[in-house]
């Protein structure tokens, strides 16, 4: 009667302890992982490199996927790009597996409690995070062996060993271990736990073999769940990601119909718990190398079954005007100007998001700031072209001035997007170094934010009617920067009298910059209309 409360608690304790092992590695790496899955995925090896080394410091193959599937949705990285890093995760994957078998019963318990120290009573954060590391790590093999003690009846059990048997059969076996692991979403779990089970003889190796090809497609349900609300690209990520398993265990299924493979697996090592290890990193090392030269084909294949243009992908266009034939559209000056009020909105919009994200981290808006700073930048682009275009016509004096105008303040809402974009930012730092804001500071900032949202609206309204109240505009931007002096003073005070955290008050100030130079531009979109513009 005690053996499934064990199993389950031994369970619930490997799965923890896998959690906070990849937490601990995770924030010791602070928030450079994701910039480096960005910016480093352009080379199909590398892509492949970085997502296997992501996955080895989170621990976490549906972590790293999951990113994956947010930088598409944000447009970030290319769907192609998305897969190389899907192969790396699966591949990086299979470490939690070969660490498994290390045999550190005994220290476990001693690793555990030395990492919870560590977390508790370290106030450096790397040591504390690196004592998550360990607790996590200890944890995880206390789970292990929690586990192992609870199913050893079951290897005298006739009734237990011949359902075992059933799962050598291919089909029963892929579907039981694709079962399981979407279950527990993770298909180092599933590895864990069979590893577990063969480490007290309760199964050998060949009635794994199908369980672990299984556990791999189980896996990709993290990745399935996380495109639901998501663009048609980050779905098709998911799609490659089942696909890309499926193929790989068709494969491994076919060749152990023809070939001995449980037998190579039992020549190179007599332990079935590294022959169950071994097995996980074949499976996804020989997978990735086979499909690497078909990434196109994998690509092809998800946009087949997830075709059609997303609807806010639409959005990534002109609306009033033809770039290509820009005289059709009468008067082409009004047309510049709708698109820059465009323009200016998804800027307005993105402050207005920034700020809710930075007061409540909860919110998690990250993806719809990014990809409304790819609309913003896109129409900076064209209304930047057309305008140069249309200035090497024959125009007179008062819409040369007029279309010089329109390029000038693009530039300059761009970089309003551009620092919505940065307090977006401050945001992710506030997250990752947990910290927080003191409720006075908050209040204070509100204020000041407050009144730069006044200030926005005034610039929007005069800008679409064409006459700016430049005595408005001042008043309000010299009570914005008054309030950022005297609030920046105060933080000052604060942190001397240990009211506020040091860290928190600097992220705190450099908003403060951020919100002076949103304050600026907005000011300079006022000041160029009253130099130049000309009915």
């Amino acid at each position: 009667m005690m053996m499934i409360p064990m199993l389950l608690g031994g369970l619930a304790l490997f799965i923890y302890g896998m959690d906070q092992m990849g937490q601990g590695l995770e924030l010791l790496a602070g928030n450079k992982l994701q910039s480096i899955l960005e910016k480093l995925t352009s080379n199909r090896i590398l892509g492949i490199l970085i997502g296997a080394l992501v996955t080895a410091i989170v621990q976490s193959s549906s972590a790293t996927t999951v990113m994956a599937v947010g930088f598409v949705s944000s447009k970030l990285i290319t769907l192609n790009q998305a897969i190389y890093i899907v192969m790396g995760a699966n591949i990086g994957t299979t470490v939690t597996g070969l660490i498994l078998t290390l045999d550190i019963d005994l220290v476990a318990p001693i690793v555990a409690f030395i990492g919870m120290i560590m977390m508790l009573f370290m106030k450096k954060r790397k040591i504390k995070y690196t004592g998550t590391i360990l607790f996590g790590f200890g944890v995880l093999f206390m789970g292990m062996k929690l586990m192992g003690d609870a199913v050893k009846p079951l290897s005298t059990n006739q009734d237990f060993v011949n359902l075992l048997a059933i799962s050598k059969n291919p089909l029963i076996g892929i579907l039981t271990g694709a079962i399981f692991t979407a279950i527990i979403q993770s298909s180092s779990a599933t590895t864990g736990i069979l590893i577990a089970f063969a480490a007290n003889g309760v199964i050998t190796f060949e009635s794994t073999f199908y369980l672990i090809l299984g556990s791999n497609i189980g896996t990709c349900i993290t990745s399935m769940l996380a495109t639901l609300n998501s663009s048609k690209d980050a779905k098709r990520v998911a799609v490659a990601h089942v696909t890309f398993n499926v193929i790989g265990t068709i494969v491994f299924t076919i060749f152990s119909l023809i070939f001995p493979i449980t037998d190579w697996f039992k020549a190179f090592t007599p332990d079935v718990t590294r022959q169950i290890a071994f097995l996980h990193t074949v499976f996804n090392i020989a997978t990735t190398i086979m499909l690497i030269p078909f990434t196109g084909m994998l690509a092809a294949i998800a946009k087949r079954v997830v075709p059609g243009v997303d609807e806010r992908d639409k959005q990534l266009t002109l609306m009033y005007i033809n770039p290509d034939n820009y005289r059709e559209t009468i008067p082409t000056i009004a047309a510049v100007k709708q698109e820059t009020l465009r323009m200016y909105d998804y800027a307005k919009e993105n402050f207005d998001l920034a700020i809710k994200d930075l007061m409540d981290r909860k919110l998690d808006l990250g993806t719809k700031i990014q990809y409304n700073e790819e609309i913003i930048d896109y129409l900076n682009r064209q209304i930047t072209n057309v305008s140069v275009k249309a200035l090497q016509d024959n125009l007179n004096k008062a819409q040369y001035r007029q279309l010089s105008y329109y390029i000038k303040i693009s530039s300059n809402i761009e970089r309003l997007g551009d620092y919505a974009y940065n307090l977006m930012k401050l945001s992710n730092r506030l997250e990752t170094e947990d910290l927080t804001f003191s409720d006075i500071s908050k209040n204070e900032l509100t204020e000041v934010i407050s009144e730069l949202e006044d200030l926005f609206n005034i610039v929007r309204d005069n800008l679409e009617e064409n006459d700016f109240d430049m005595k408005s505009i001042k008043t309000k931007a010299y009570s914005i920067s008054d309030s950022t002096r005297r609030n920046r003073d105060n933080s000052i005070q604060r942190i001397r009298h240990e009211i506020c955290d040091p860290e928190s008050g600097l992220i705190y100030d450099k908003a403060y910059t951020y919100i002076l130079r949103l304050k600026d531009h907005l000011l300079n979109i006022a000041n160029q209309h009253e130099d130049i513009f000309v009915y």
